[in-house]
């Protein structure tokens, strides 16, 4: 068995079939698909049995509903394949996909591959910065590209090799609710030898407000993963030599999507809190970054978020609470 193709699948009754029919129809047949059902409440898990019945490449597996990481978990201990390829239940592929994906599959540690970015049917092509083979001491020519351009945020879109990530007993943390996909990819790459980046978009990734996605988690939730993400940034920049102000720029991105996801997750309120000790969350927040130079209005594109930046670089939470108050009345979130 040379590929395990790995599906965790929660409440995805309405884009399960087509994204299960998109990997049946590869034009590569040898591989396995494993059918992760993390406690869906919904016909999901009828919806894998039936397809269980129909193909003998299919396993299914059913579980508590235990979030994605989990699941992604469960597909790991149960895969036969030589490569893991993750898909997201709410996604689909090109039937060429993963023939593509598999031209230099003897060659590399790691083949990453393009995508179809569909948000309410715009449909973006994001492709690598182009087609290379890298060995380890090459990878930081592109590093900094691929992950300007999120190639490394999500374990879709890639073949990972199961030996490597059994011999370094890498998994997904479950105490990691957000960001889980960037942590294990970010720790596969401590790992590699060399990669390669295909020049294929078959992988359509879509963009919905269900599924195991597009949810906002809380305020602790985050701040652990980011500071994990934060040791990881330098580890993997010290493996690849990425220089100081390349490294500084990642690095900075990252706490500038982090503090605006932290003050949505604040300005969404899901724990009721009041008025008061919401402003007190955000002066906490802008305490920490009001001085930082990198809260540059050229850094955000829309706005909302250059309206935030300045706020937030001014340390103006009243002001920032009530251009919230504003944007949430237009249904427009900062991220």
């Amino acid at each position: 068995m040379e590929v395990s193709v790995i599906i965790p699948a929660y409440n995805s009754e309405k884009f399960l079939a087509k994204c299960i029919d998109s990997i049946l129809n590869q034009t590569y047949s040898d591989f396995e698909l494993l059918l992760i059902n993390d406690g869906s409440t919904d016909t999901t898990a009828n919806i894998c049995e039936n397809y269980l019945e129909k193909d003998s490449r299919v396993k299914v597996y059913h579980q508590q509903n235990s979030g994605p990481s989990t699941a992604r978990n469960t597909g790991l201990k149960y895969a036969q394949g030589k490569w893991i390829v993750f898909v997201d239940s709410d996604d689909y592929l090109d039937n060429d996909y993963l023939e593509s994906l598999f031209l230099n599959e003897c060659k590399v540690d790691l083949a990453i591959g393009g995508y179809k970015k569909n948000l309410k049917n715009k449909i973006t092509s994001c492709m690598p910065p182009q087609e290379d083979f890298l060995k380890t001491n090459e990878v930081a020519t592109f590093f900094f590209e691929l992950e300007k351009q999120n190639f490394f945020d999500y374990t879709w879109g890639k073949a990972l090799k199961k030996e490597i990530i059994d011999k370094h007993k890498l998994s997904f943390n479950p105490s990691y609710v957000y960001g889980e996909d960037k942590i294990f990819v970010f720790n596969y790459l401590k790992h590699i030898q060399s990669l390669s980046m295909v020049p294929v978009d078959g992988y359509n990734y879509i963009l919905n407000d269900t599924g195991l996605s597009s949810k906002i988690y809380g305020y602790n939730e985050i701040k652990t993963w980011h500071d994990n993400l934060m040791e990881l940034y330098d580890d993997i920049h010290n493996l690849f030599s990425i220089n100081k102000e390349q490294s500084n720029e990642l690095k900075y991105d990252s706490i500038r999507y982090y503090t605006l996801y932290k003050l949505q997750v604040l300005f969404d309120n899901k724990f009721k809190t009041s008025k008061k000790e919401i402003i007190t969350e955000i002066k906490a927040i802008l305490k920490e970054f009001a001085t930082n130079d990198n809260f540059n209005t050229k850094y955000f594109d829309g706005i909302r978020r250059k309206t935030a930046c300045l706020l937030i670089k001014y340390n103006k939470p009243m002001l920032l609470y009530l251009a919230y108050k504003f944007f949430s009345m237009l249904r427009i979130k900062l991220i």
